[in-house]
């Protein structure tokens, strides 16, 4: 349930009506339907529905803003239509459909683009479409009345072909037109798809800090007069990803790429800080603190403890013998979790989740054991063969 939370930007046990403010503010600034129907907004607008229906158990109606606002007596069209597809059912229509939809897009086009793009496109087809029947029935009756020669019929011919040319010339260049409009209005609305990410990844940014100095007060400690606030370290870099957006229509396409701020950000610079504190600390550093705290120690500055005591060994003598079997990293393991894989692309040398490997720390524990006997024997052996010879 805590995913849910942090999806609307709320701490775990948030209220009722906290959780319905939330919602309702993510839901309008994140609407698909403000926002182009981008791909970034559809995901985001997902997962505060989803989240608000768990956090609530309250069912939501879904595709309600999708719904077609056609009249019942026409079920022809919907708002998830394309151009292409209006077109195509346009063309299969019978002459009593193709009133009702010129009729429908005629209404609706000052509040939509695709609407009146549409109609546009239609209506230059059917004023070509009738000048071109017209000139057949003239052509006909004037055939009919004067019995033209073969002259006149191929002459007719051509001009069918020419007009047909110009048809699909001025179509074709039409959707050109529309196709370099929609290229023209997504460039001018990247700046607000940036700014929008930005805002959405500093709120997250909030929670996510305020959260670590709460649970991490040890971590802060450490870091409060080294520039690295408190610990809660991240490259201003690292904050932005390329997206790619391609843009269609007819049969014209082009990518284009963006920069957009990454919205789960600032969850993975927390718990990389957490993750790299856990390693390091378990490893290397604080040792003389937990013995003064009356701490339990991680397994392996135990084994450390307790070897260096039993063989009286030094820091330098202990360090050759975790050299000997492959070094500090012998002792523990990576074990990615899924937030792990995610946080990895967001962040250049995320520090992943490293567990001890305490079947390495027992064989440790024999290794030494069995090394330094057999090493004492060789040299009592050594200084024996001296004295002889």
């Amino acid at each position: 349930m805590n995913k849910y939370y942090k999806i609307l930007g709320l701490e775990e046990g948030a209220s009722e009506e906290e959780i319905q403010q939330a919602y309702q503010k993510l839901s309008n600034d994140l609407d698909p339907l403000k926002n182009d129907n981008l791909d970034f907004f559809v995901e985001e607008y997902k997962k505060v529905q989803e989240a608000y229906e768990k956090l609530t158990g309250k069912k939501l109606e879904k595709d309600k803003k999708n719904k077609s606002n056609i009249s019942d007596d026409l079920s022809l069209i919907n708002d998830s239509d394309s151009i292409l597809s209006i077109l195509k059912k346009y063309k299969s229509s019978d002459d009593n459909e193709k009133s009702k939809i010129i009729k429908h897009l005629e209404t609706h086009k000052k509040n939509n683009e695709k609407y009146d793009e549409a109609f546009a496109i239609i209506l230059k087809k059917e004023n070509t479409e009738n000048l071109k029947n017209n000139e057949s029935k003239d052509s006909l009756i004037k055939k009919n009345k004067r019995n033209e020669s073969n002259e006149n019929k191929s002459h007719f011919s051509n001009k069918l072909i020419i007009g047909s040319l110009a048809v699909v010339v001025v179509f074709f260049g039409i959707t050109y037109l529309v196709f370099l409009n929609k290229i023209n209005n997504f460039q001018n609305s990247i700046p607000s798809l940036t700014s929008q990410s930005k805002e959405i990844q500093n709120n997250s940014r909030e929670f996510w800090e305020n959260k670590f100095f709460k649970d991490h007060p040890e971590i802060v400690n450490k870091h409060l007069t080294d520039n690295t606030n408190k610990g809660f370290l991240y490259d201003e870099n690292d904050r932005t990803r390329t997206k790619d957006s391609i843009i269609t229509f007819m049969i014209y396409s082009k990518t284009i790429s963006y920069d957009i701020y990454t919205p789960d950000f600032f969850e993975c610079v927390y718990y990389d800080a957490v993750n790299s504190d856990i390693f390091w600390n378990h490893y290397i550093v604080g040792l003389d603190n937990r013995k003064r705290n009356q701490k339990p120690l991680p397994l392996y500055l135990e084994m450390q403890k307790s070897i260096k005591q039993k063989y009286g060994l030094g820091e330098k003598e202990f360090e050759e013998l975790i050299d000997k079997v492959g070094g500090l990293s012998v002792f523990h393991f990576a074990k990615e979790t899924e937030l792990d894989i995610k946080c990895k692309k967001c962040i250049d040398n995320y520090q992943v989740t490293y567990v001890t490997n305490s079947t390495a720390i027992n064989d440790f524990y024999d290794f030494t054991e069995e090394y330094l006997k057999i090493k004492k024997e060789t040299e009592n052996n050594n200084r024996s063969f001296l004295r002889k010879y």
